[in-house]
C-alpha cells in the first residue's frame, strides 16, 4: 500500500515549555485508511496535526504527503500547496456566509469557474444530505448540519488527506454516531484518507482502521484495532 502520510522523527517545542509539544513523532498512514490519534487534552495532539497542515514548523524531522516531502530541515511548503484539508474543533465556518459560500470557498480562491464551482457544490451538498441548506447562513444550522457543512468546506478544496481536529466533541452521542457512519461512507465514496485526533476509545475504535496512542508529546504505540 502507498503511504498518503509519513511523520519521521518530528520535535516540536514551544518556548517556556520544559518538555517538547511532540518529540521524536514517527508515524506512517495509508491511503484509504483512517488513523484515530487517541490522547488526554494538551499531549501533543492538535500540535501534531497542525504541523502537518503546516500551521506549525517543527525544529526537527520531515512530514510527506503522497511522498512528497512537505516539511524538513530544507523544505517548507504552503498549508495551501499540501493538498491537506483540516476540520478544526470549532469548524471555522465562516459566519457571515451562506452554506453554498462556505462549501464553495476554497474553489473561489482557486479560481474554479462559475459553473465547475456549482457542479461541485451541488454534488457535494447532495451526497452529504444538505442540498436544502444551500442559502442558510450558519447560525440557522444544527451542531449536526455544521458538521456536514465542514466536511463539505473539506471535500471541496481537492484534499485527499483530511485531519479531523476532535470535530465531534461538542456533540450528543446519538448525534456522533450518526456522523460517525457519514464518515466512513464519504471516506469509501470519495476515496479519502482520515487522521481524526479525539480522546474518545469508542470513537477511535469505531471509526479508525489503526490507533496511535500520545502521551506527553510521545507516540507510544500504534497498532490494528485488534492488536
Amino acid at each position: 500500500m502507498n503511504p498518503a502520510l509519513e511523520i519521521i522523527n518530528v520535535t516540536k517545542s514551544y518556548p517556556g515549555k520544559e518538555q517538547p509539544a511532540v518529540y521524536d513523532a514517527t508515524l506512517t498512514l495509508y491511503k484509504g485508511k483512517t488513523l484515530g490519534l487517541i490522547g488526554e487534552s494538551g499531549c501533543g495532539k492538535t500540535t501534531l496535526l497542525r504541523i502537518i497542515a503546516g500551521f506549525e514548523i517543527p525544529e526537527k524531522g520531515e512530514v510527506k504527503v503522497d511522498g512528497r516531502t512537505v516539511v524538513s530541515d530544507r523544505i517548507t511548503v504552503a498549508p495551501s500547496d499540501r493538498n491537506v484539508g483540516m476540520i478544526f474543533q470549532d469548524l471555522a465556518l465562516f459566519p457571515t456566509m451562506t452554506v453554498k459560500d462556505n462549501i464553495g470557498y476554497s474553489l473561489r480562491i482557486k479560481g474554479s469557474s462559475k459553473r465547475e464551482k456549482n457542479a461541485k457544490i451541488m454534488s457535494l451538498a447532495s451526497s452529504l444530505g444538505i442540498g436544502g441548506l444551500l442559502d442558510r447562513k450558519i447560525h440557522n444550522l444544527s451542531g449536526g448540519e455544521k458538521q456536514r457543512v465542514a466536511l463539505a468546506r473539506a471535500l471541496a478544496a481537492g484534499s485527499n488527506l483530511i485531519l479531523l481536529d476532535e470535530p465531534l466533541s461538542s456533540l450528543h452521542i446519538n448525534l456522533r454516531r450518526e456522523i460517525w457512519y457519514l464518515l466512513q461512507a464519504i471516506r469509501k465514496e470519495h476515496k479519502l484518507t482520515f487522521l481524526m485526533v479525539t480522546h474518545d476509545l469508542d470513537e477511535a475504535l469505531f471509526l479508525g482502521d489503526t490507533i496511535s496512542i500520545i502521551h506527553a508529546g510521545l507516540l507510544l504505540q500504534t497498532g490494528t484495532k485488534k492488536e
